[in-house]
């Protein structure tokens, strides 16, 4: 998914000629490093973006037009609850998630004329391989503050997702605190449901005051965190002066 739109093109068209159309297209490349900013390579954002972000224009590019000439088809991005809520430690992972929703948000009403409609999925931490792989580096206060969304299995999200897409509607979230998150976050994007759009009118005040001491409670855990490693560092060195005097 790396290796540049033409690639993807080719690995797309061969797809069609082999199964037929391509209807529906889940843009679910990705994946996570974590750690403080000053401590990532360079080169890591570039990769994040690469994979997270471009993997996904080029795959929808490679169908879009098709898509359009036919008048039909749909095509989804998996952004993250770390899309909407930024948090410790992904410095270079999250701002690629919230490009998926302005591309999205842009997408979809470009594809209005066509019927080709446009989905975004905002998973919490989903119990994949990959998941277990990043928490072996993930930093303590990312995975105390990601610990506050739970964990779902693959086939709740999936089954979630494409129950809205059969549905119609724009943005899947999972769980309470991800259903607030959507309704908080919901902006300027689309929405087709009447009963939704006037439930994020009338909760995003409230809403808002909750998310506010969501993110006191993460701020304490960084500073907690903080003061905990310098009086580790300040004992150790008072350990070894010890030793030294001895």
């Amino acid at each position: 998914m790396t290796g540049g739109y033409d690639v993807i093109k080719s690995a797309f068209d061969d797809a069609a000629r082999e199964l037929g159309p391509i209807d529906i297209l889940i843009n679910n490349a990705g994946h996570s490093v974590q750690a403080p900013f000053c401590e990532l390579p360079i080169t890591d954002f570039e990769k994040q973006m690469a994979v997270n972000y471009l993997s996904a224009v080029h795959a929808t590019r490679a169908v879009v037009d098709d898509m359009k000439t036919r008048k039909t088809g749909h095509i989804s991005f998996v952004s993250s609850a770390a899309g909407q809520f930024a948090i410790f430690g992904y410095s270079a992972y999250s701002p690629t998630k919230f490009a998926l929703r302005g591309f999205a948000d842009t997408l979809h009403m470009e594809l209005l004329p066509y019927k080709v409609n446009v989905g975004v999925l905002y998973p919490p931490n989903t119990d994949t391989e990959g998941f277990k792989v990043e928490l072996e580096t993930m930093p303590e206060e990312t995975k105390k503050m990601s610990e506050a969304a739970g964990l779902f299995t693959p086939k709740d999200v999936a089954e979630a997702h494409l129950k809205d897409i059969a549905d119609g509607n724009y943005a899947t979230t999972m769980g309470l605190d991800g259903w607030m998150l959507g309704v908080l976050t919901a902006g300027a994007c689309p929405e087709k449901s009447l009963f939704r759009a006037l439930t994020q009118g009338a909760l995003a005040g409230i809403f808002r005051c909750i998310t506010l001491v969501y993110l006191g409670y993460f701020n304490g855990i960084t500073k907690k965190c903080y003061r905990r490693r310098l009086a580790e560092a300040e004992e150790q060195r008072e350990t070894e002066q010890q030793r030294k005097r001895e």
